[in-house]
């Protein structure tokens, strides 16, 4: 079964300053493709604990990187005393958590958020590569036929409210990366051509632009809103060649 390299970075990133041990604790259920939480998988399908989960052979526990810890240290070694002594002031005068603190400081500080956002994305992809490997779990590769994108996922970006803030051109439509099925906004996609990121050429060939749907056209075809949208998403997968699913949300192996 193979997984989105994505969907691995994001559940083995760890909150230890919210998440709970090991309640909230990840396994990959590597016949499904599928992620739970140790209490989802005790409370709701027959499991015991951590050790009657992980001696079923059926899942895998994921590895845990500290999201704070990762700060600290792109702090400590890339942030400089500035940073360092701005996060704890706020740490300390506002009596927030060091996480918090972190992001309060990189919302005003735009290149320190930009080159933690890379920090942070190369060293959860190094995670997560090492884990795949020493676990025998496969990823999707580009333009890869076994691709799936999880239907709801997908549907909220056919949502079109006309109202004054989306009237702003750049946050009325979306565009499916035929690539890895990554979404961008007209703004991201603009940005990219701009800098050369993206040509015009590759973006007709490798992009497909998601049509919106209003409340008012759904109206028109006498239909619920959310019901049209799912019909003109299914409509638009088949026309494209877009793979979709619906995951279960239930475990192939539950505990009689």
């Amino acid at each position: 079964m193979k997984t989105e390299l994505t969907d691995l970075m994001f559940y083995g990133a760890w909150d230890d300053e919210n998440d709970d041990f090991p309640e909230d604790a990840v396994w990959f259920e590597k016949s499904s493709g599928q992620y739970f939480q140790t209490d989802a998988l005790t409370e709701d399908f027959g499991y015991k604990d951590c050790e009657e989960i992980e001696r079923s052979g059926f899942f895998i526990p994921l590895f845990r990187r500290s999201e704070t810890e990762l700060m600290k240290e792109f702090v400590r070694v890339h942030g400089g005393k500035e940073a360092e002594n701005e996060i704890r002031r706020i740490v300390e005068e506002k009596d927030n958590n060091y996480g918090v603190a972190f992001r309060i400081y990189a919302e005003v500080h735009p290149d320190f958020e930009q080159a933690y956002a890379s920090f942070e994305k190369r060293v959860l992809a190094a995670d997560a590569k090492a884990w795949a490997e020493k676990n025998g779990v496969a990823f999707f590769g580009d333009y890869d036929p076994d691709r799936k994108i999880v239907f709801s996922t997908l549907c909220m970006f056919f949502y079109y409210e006309e109202n004054e803030e989306n009237d702003i051109p750049g946050y009325t439509r979306h565009w499916l990366s035929k690539k890895d099925f990554a979404v961008a906004d007209q703004a991201k996609i603009d940005c990219m051509l701009a800098c050369g990121k993206l040509t015009q050429e590759t973006l007709e060939k490798d992009w497909l632009l998601i049509p919106a749907v209003t409340e008012d056209e759904a109206k028109q075809a006498g239909k619920d809103w959310d019901a049209y949208v799912e019909e003109i998403a299914k409509q638009w997968c088949d026309e494209n060649g877009v793979r979709w699913h619906i995951p279960s949300r239930i475990p192939d192996h539950i505990k009689k």
